[in-house]
């Protein structure tokens, strides 16, 4: 099996989320393969977004038989992630984050986190210098408390964009602190990748399979799947996010 970390070798740009003059929107891509019975659904995620942003993405789940979910049992994530949480309380925005607007309960399909251990975390993140991690831990509350007051929809889709191929200043960003890219996004795409192939390896393997991830860990999953398990896209979608019409 490649390393997750291996990036999709592409001449162009596969957009995951897109973010214009008009709002942000999310690609959704099925992928087949001449070679394996399953069709795999690939869903880049925005954690904050409309309620019928979210809404759709369940009407495609509904088709799956497998759905594979992030999600890392830690109370630093929680920390964390309090920016977009705090921010989706903000009525005037009418957005919601997507513990509340993805709802899978009667899906028919089986839910697998596959994701990383809160374990898995704590002990990547100790090798985080403890400057950073103690910064993290501080800000992260100031932050969302920020937003909350500040935010528009624009202001929060502007940075959202993201394609398959990594810029050379995101490459710089994730290197100004030693260890967050592996604690935040290469474990979770070991865990997932090493699920993926279980799931297209077992011997009864059938159906449609959901990868309901954020749109950063869309790369290694697209690299797996191409690389290694002969998949093509076959078909694409996009649904809006949130548009800037209501952007108080």
């Amino acid at each position: 099996m490649a390393g997750a970390s291996g990036r999709y070798q592409r001449n162009h740009a596969l957009q995951f989320i897109e973010s214009s003059a008009f709002g942000v929107r999310a690609a959704s891509y099925r992928l087949k393969s001449p070679s394996r019975p399953v069709e795999v659904l690939l869903c880049p995620m925005v954690h904050i977004g409309t309620l019928s942003y979210y809404e759709s993405i369940r009407s495609m789940l509904a088709e799956c038989d497998e759905i594979f979910l992030e999600g890392v049992a830690s109370f630093r994530v929680r920390v964390m992630t309090s920016c977009y949480r705090w921010v989706a309380r903000r009525r005037h925005l009418r957005l919601v984050d997507q513990r509340q607007g993805l709802k899978l309960h009667g899906l028919p399909a089986r839910r697998v986190c596959s994701d990383a251990s809160g374990r898995e975390f704590e002990a990547d993140w100790r090798r985080i210098p403890w400057r950073f991690r103690a910064g993290f831990m501080v800000l992260a509350p100031v932050l969302g408390a920020w937003l909350y007051l500040t935010a528009s929809r624009r202001s929060l889709g502007r940075r959202l964009a993201l394609d398959d191929l990594e810029s050379r200043d995101e490459t710089r960003s994730w290197d100004v602190i030693p260890g967050f890219r592996r604690a935040v996004v290469e474990s979770s795409d070991d865990r997932l990748v090493s699920a993926i192939d279980h799931a297209l390896n077992r011997a009864n393997a059938s159906g449609a399979l959901g990868i309901v991830y954020g749109a950063v860990h869309m790369r290694s999953v697209l690299a797996q799947l191409t690389k290694n398990h002969g998949y093509r896209i076959e078909a694409s979608e996009w649904i809006t996010v949130m548009d800037y019409d209501v952007d108080g």
